[in-house]
């Protein structure tokens, strides 16, 4: 196998979004073994005195960026920044990382309903950063999720352990070095580790794990760089 990468993840964040879709569905990485984070960027963006992109007055990265990328990996992305954007993610947030401890199988399968919810439609599920209403983060998953696994998360995502759970993640986060999403920690064959932040580095992520000499990958590559 060639390598394993764990990708530390917000919902609030589409460069994450687009990460991960990347990861997913490009058959650069279709080997290697993914291994998602949920996290809370808020407080990891605190604790290392990163600023957001939301604080730059031209708000280049949210408007024109992710677009951009969007368009370059036919990744779904709403066009217009979701209404009273930043909002508030953690709720859903904590279910993920519920789902990451209890349920591990199942953690791809909810990232990508509640990215596609948020990020992934012409207008944003804003609706997402609460549990309850057609459109809320409980109604998503419950569409995606075998029924026994959602009624465990339907208990759980606003119990201690699953508060706990993300805080955790967090601080692992900060330990390792993240400060910021998507967060690439990368083991290739070899043994060797490295980390690396943003989509914009990916073409890295790929030469670090070994990845550019497949045919298959040469078009994935050159949209990376």
């Amino acid at each position: 196998m060639p390598g394993k990468i764990t990708v530390y993840l917000d919902l609030v964040s589409p460069f994450a979004y687009i990460g991960y879709h990347i990861l997913r569905h490009s058959p650069a990485f279709k080997d290697v073994t993914i291994t998602a984070v949920p996290i809370f960027l808020g407080r990891l963006m605190k604790s290392t005195g990163n600023i957001s992109p939301i604080f730059n007055k031209d708000k280049y990265l949210l408007t024109k960026d992710r677009l951009r990328w969007s368009r370059i990996f036919s990744v779904p992305m709403c066009i217009p920044m979701p209404t009273g954007f930043p909002v508030n993610l953690v709720k859903p947030n904590r279910a993920l990382a519920y789902i990451a401890s209890r349920h591990p199988t199942h953690l791809p399968t909810a990232f990508e309903a509640l990215y596609h919810q948020f990020w992934g439609l012409e207008i944003s599920n804003v609706n997402i950063g609460q549990p309850d209403g057609e459109a809320g983060f409980l109604t998503v998953l419950r569409e995606v999720l075998p029924r026994e696994v959602y009624e465990d998360v339907e208990r759980e995502w606003s119990g201690e352990e699953a508060k706990t759970l993300l805080v955790q993640n967090t601080e692992r986060a900060e330990r390792e070095g993240v400060f910021g999403c998507p967060w690439f920690d990368c083991e290739n064959e070899k043994g060797e580790r490295e980390g690396f932040w943003g989509v914009d580095h990916m073409g890295q992520v790929v030469r670090f794990m070994g990845l550019e000499d497949r045919d298959e990958n040469q078009q994935v590559l050159k949209a990376l760089l």
